[in-house]
């Protein structure tokens, strides 16, 4: 099946050293936040506050994956992610 290749393809971000944060405000705040973001995955021809995001995460030399729907619900768990994951440090 389709969502068991994507499944194969995700990092690991259930483990105790990152977190998977999920939405466009939640993203731009962890973004402010001086936490250590790991890569930022985003949804194909994300328009708005996407182009904020890429743009402060080209300032700070943070990874960008582009991705479709479907692997960004799986990567955010299901949550409602707004076109937009992220992989961030625990604290």
């Amino acid at each position: 099946m389709k969502n068991e290749n994507y499944k194969k393809q995700l990092p690991k971000t259930e483990s105790a050293d990152q977190a998977v944060i999920a939405g466009r405000n939640a993203v731009l705040e962890l973004l402010s936040s001086g936490r250590g973001v790991e890569k930022i995955y985003l949804q194909k021809d994300g328009e708005g506050s996407l182009k904020k995001i890429v743009a402060i995460a080209k300032e700070k030399k943070i990874p960008l994956s582009y991705a479709d729907k479907q692997k960004l619900t799986l990567l955010a768990g299901g949550s409602f992610h707004q076109g937009v994951v992220a992989t961030a440090v625990q604290k």
